[in-house]
C-alpha cells in the first residue's frame, strides 16, 4: 500500500494522478536542493520538467516563482539561478563548477544570464578559478558591449539587404503585372496567328493537291504546273510563319513563367532573411515586430482616409461597423493567447 503523501501548502487536495504526482516530484526536489552542491544539476532538471508541464498548477500556484518560494524558500533569483545553470550547461561543467570553491554558483550563475556566444568565449578564455566576481561582471559587460556593436553592424547589413530584396521584388512584381497584360495581349495574338495560318495551309493543301490530281492530258498549258509550284512555295513559307508563330508564343509564355518564378524565388530569399537571426545572437522580437506594426498601422490609417471620405454616402454606418469588427477580432484573439500563456 502506497505511504499517504502529505498534502503541499496552498494546494487544494485533489484525489487524481496529476496531483499525487505533483506532490512526489516536489518532495523529490526538495531532497535533492536539501543535498547540496551533489545534486544541484538533478534539482534543476526535476525543477525545469515541473515548470514547463506547469505542475505548479495543479498545486494550486498561480506561476512557477510563487511555487519555488512556497515550497522551497527560493525567491525569483535563486529559484532562476538554479534554472538558467542546469539549462545553459553541460552536467559535468556544472558539478565541477559548483564543487569548485574557488569558482562556486555565482560565477557560473552570471555566465548564464550571458548570451550563448559570449557563454562560450568566457569558458574557453577565461581562468574561473582566478578570476574574481567583480572582474567576471566586467569581463562579461565588456563583451557584451563588443557583441552588441557587432549585431548592431550585422542588423543594419541585414536591414539593408531586406529593404533591397523588398524593393526589387516589388520592382519585378509592378512589371509583372504590366508585363503579364501585354503577354495576355502578344499571346492570344500569336496563337489566333498561328490559328489562321493552319488553316491557311490547309487550304493551301487542298489546292494544291485538288491540281495534282487532275488527269495531265486535262491541263490546257504549263500554267497549271507554274500555280501549282507557285503554291508549294507559298506552303513553305506560310508553315515557316507558323513555326515562327508558335515560338513566339511559347516565347511570350516562358518570359511570364519566368517572371513569376523571379518573384516567388524573391520572396523565398526574403522570407529566410526574416527567419535568420545574427549568429549566436538572441532575436530582437521588438525590432522583428516593427514592420508588423507599421504594416498594420498603414494599412488601418488608409482605411480610416477611405471611410472618411464616404461620411455622406448610404454605406458609411455599414463600413464604420466592419472597421469596429477588426478591434474585435483583434482583442478576441489576444484573449485566447493570454489564456494559452497561463
Amino acid at each position: 500500500m502506497d505511504e499517504v503523501i502529505a498534502p503541499v501548502k496552498n494546494a487544494v487536495i485533489i484525489d487524481m494522478p496529476e496531483y499525487t504526482e505533483a506532490v512526489r516530484a516536489t518532495e523529490s526536489i526538495r531532497a535533492k536542493l536539501t543535498a547540496g552542491y551533489t545534486l544541484f544539476y538533478e534539482a534543476g532538471l526535476e525543477m525545469i520538467k515541473f515548470r514547463d508541464g506547469k505542475k505548479y498548477k495543479t498545486l494550486g500556484y498561480r506561476n512557477f516563482d510563487e511555487y519555488c518560494e512556497s515550497e522551497f524558500g527560493l525567491k525569483h533569483t535563486k529559484s532562476y539561478e538554479q534554472v538558467s545553470i542546469t539549462e545553459s550547461f553541460p552536467e559535468d561543467f556544472v558539478r565541477t563548477c559548483v564543487q569548485n570553491p574557488k569558482i562556486g554558483i555565482s560565477k557560473i550563475a552570471q555566465i548564464s544570464k550571458a548570451p550563448k556566444v559570449i557563454q562560450d568565449e568566457i569558458i574557453q578564455t577565461v581562468d574561473l578559478q582566478e578570476i574574481n566576481n567583480r572582474e567576471l561582471r566586467e569581463k562579461i559587460k565588456e563583451l557584451k558591449r563588443q557583441h552588441n556593436l557587432e549585431l548592431d553592424d550585422q542588423k543594419d547589413q541585414y536591414e539593408k539587404k531586406l529593404q533591397e530584396l523588398e524593393q526589387e521584388r516589388e520592382n519585378i512584381s509592378v512589371k509583372y503585372q504590366f508585363d503579364k497584360q501585354a503577354h495576355r495581349r502578344e499571346l492570344n495574338e500569336a496563337k489566333e496567328k498561328s490559328e489562321f495560318l493552319a488553316a491557311h495551309i490547309t487550304e493551301l493543301e487542298r489546292q494544291i493537291q485538288e491540281l495534282e490530281d487532275r488527269p495531265v492530258e486535262v491541263m490546257q498549258s504549263t500554267a497549271e504546273l507554274e500555280e501549282i509550284e507557285r503554291l508549294k512555295s507559298e506552303l513553305e513559307e506560310v508553315k515557316s510563319r507558323e513555326q515562327e508563330a508558335k515560338a513566339e508564343a511559347e516565347r511570350i509564355q516562358n518570359a511570364n513563367t519566368e517572371t513569376s518564378n523571379e518573384i516567388e524565388r524573391l520572396q523565398a530569399r526574403i522570407s529566410e532573411l526574416e527567419k535568420t537571426t545574427v549568429s549566436g545572437a538572441e532575436p530582437d522580437i521588438k525590432e522583428l515586430f516593427r514592420p508588423y506594426f507599421q504594416a498594420c498601422t498603414h494599412s488601418i490609417g488608409l482605411m480610416m482616409d477611405f471611410i472618411s471620405r464616404q461620411k455622406n454616402s448610404p454605406d458609411f454606418a455599414f463600413l464604420a461597423s466592419k472597421a469596429s469588427q477588426i478591434t474585435e477580432v483583434i482583442e478576441s484573439q489576444l484573449q485566447d493567447l493570454r489564456n494559452q500563456s497561463e
